[in-house]
């Protein structure tokens, strides 16, 4: 998550040639069938809406009390006495049956203010139908084994100082937002979960059941200001420019993860994009694989990063603007194969701000651009990864309650929107299209 009170183009000019390979070797998802994608003669694909749910913005869970460190904004008033909000969608995870996997955000936009947000993966069901969300299961992450390596929240001695720690938290030894920063996931191999974070930066393997099993992977040579074993180090990432994009590969047995900002002497917006072996819990190298370049260095970002075959990866970039200030909210294509000194070449797939909308699903939205087209105007986009054939699912980071890039005229803060898009123009070349409801 941005901290928010410090931080509020080209078409598509090449065919698309996707080569998908065999099924999924990662436990409790089902393989799905090989297809192979070729761009259709003498077309470019369209994007389109092809689905929209809303979780909305005052979503609670029972739990310790929270956002004690917060000031109200647009009309909501902290602390949250035994609730914790269901907000901050920083990435997202299909579960091969069409529902979902959200991580959710470190809380409330700092480590200084979200030492009694308990970090958590939830479970979603999508009523398409209803444009509506059910949440099924709370996953909660914690460190019972101490894993960690530093004094978590849940450790902090009494005398400290500041807010006492919810017995709650203290019992479970919980993680909170003051201990990770969490923006990508990926489902593990063994069934568990991996989860890029921005304090260290960290790469965090959790079991099924939450609990931090190892230590955390360190970054080669990459510390951030919040890193608990900097030291005397002088940091050479950002602040808040960690781990923002990751996705497994299509057999699961790699992670490609994505650095949110440029790492000090690197060229300006050239990002750092690694490899890591999901099974052996490692990075295979100490330098990046290949860099992703932001169309603009300074003021651009990326906020997520989506396998869609063997060679081709999927990149959400964003602006630091909401409402009508934002100009830039795209999804870009990179074949890992193209490129010039590890630097990869890219082309636009989707104008997230102006996205074709036919069947006028979210006809009279606020915050749309223009008659038959729906826009996703958040400060943070988060969340992207291929949801079935030809879809990918797309959700913002609501920074609840700070981000209000959606109901400007009333001035509520964002709901939590995942949108479905679909490509069209690639034809299929005789094998059978996987599960509308599975990762390709």
């Amino acid at each position: 998550m941005e901290n928010v009170a410090a931080n509020k183009s080209d078409r598509f000019g090449a065919l698309l040639s996707l080569a998908m390979a065999t099924a999924f070797l990662l436990a409790a998802i089902p393989a799905p069938a090989a297809e192979e994608l070729l761009p259709s003669p003498g077309s470019k694909p369209r994007v389109d809406l092809a689905g929209r749910v809303v979780l909305p913005a005052l979503s609670f869970r029972p739990g310790p009390t929270s956002g004690r460190g917060i000031a109200p904004a647009h009309g909501v008033t902290p602390p949250f006495v035994d609730e914790q909000p269901i907000q901050g969608f920083s990435d997202l995870e299909v579960d091969g049956r069409g529902g979902l996997w959200v991580l959710s955000d470190n809380g409330f936009g700092s480590r200084d203010n979200s030492a009694d947000y308990v970090l958590c993966i939830y479970h979603l069901q999508l009523d398409l139908d209803a444009g509506a969300v059910e949440v099924d299961e709370v996953v909660e992450l914690g460190d019972p084994d101490g894993h960690a390596g530093f004094v978590i929240t849940a450790r902090r001695p009494p005398a400290s100082g500041g807010e006492p720690v919810d017995p709650r938290i203290r019992r479970a030894s919980l993680l909170t937002g003051a201990d990770f920063d969490p923006e990508s996931l990926a489902r593990a191999p063994d069934g568990g979960f991996w989860v890029g974070d921005e304090f260290g930066p960290f790469l965090l393997h959790f079991d099924r059941q939450g609990r931090l099993d190892r230590p955390p992977v360190s970054t080669p040579g990459v510390y951030a200001p919040e890193n608990p074993f900097l030291a005397a180090r002088p940091p050479d990432q950002p602040s808040s420019g960690g781990f923002e994009g990751m996705d497994r590969s299509i057999d699961g047995s790699i992670l490609y993860a994505l650095l949110e900002k440029t790492t000090r002497g690197d060229p300006p917006g050239h990002l750092r994009l690694y490899r890591f072996d999901a099974v052996a819990g490692r990075f295979l190298h100490d330098e990046p694989y290949r860099f992703y370049p932001l169309e603009v260095p300074q003021g651009h970002y990326i906020g997520a990063l989506a396998v869609i075959d063997t060679q081709t990866i999927a990149v959400l970039e964003r602006d630091n603007e909401e409402g009508a200030a934002a100009r830039t909210k795209k999804i870009y294509l990179a074949d890992l194969g193209d490129h010039r000194e590890r630097v990869l070449r890219k082309r636009e797939l989707a104008d997230l701000l102006r996205i074709p909308d036919p069947q006028a699903r979210a006809a009279g939205v606020e915050g749309n651009r223009g008659t038959g087209v729906f826009s996703m105007p958040f400060i943070t986009l988060e969340g992207l990864v291929r949801y079935g054939e030809d879809t990918l699912a797309v959700c913002n980071d609501n920074n609840l309650p700070f981000s209000c890039g959606r109901h400007v005229r009333e001035g509520r803060p964002d709901d939590n929107e995942i949108i479905l898009l679909r490509w069209d123009g690639l034809e299929r070349d005789g094998t059978p299209a996987s599960s509308p409801s599975g990762r390709p």
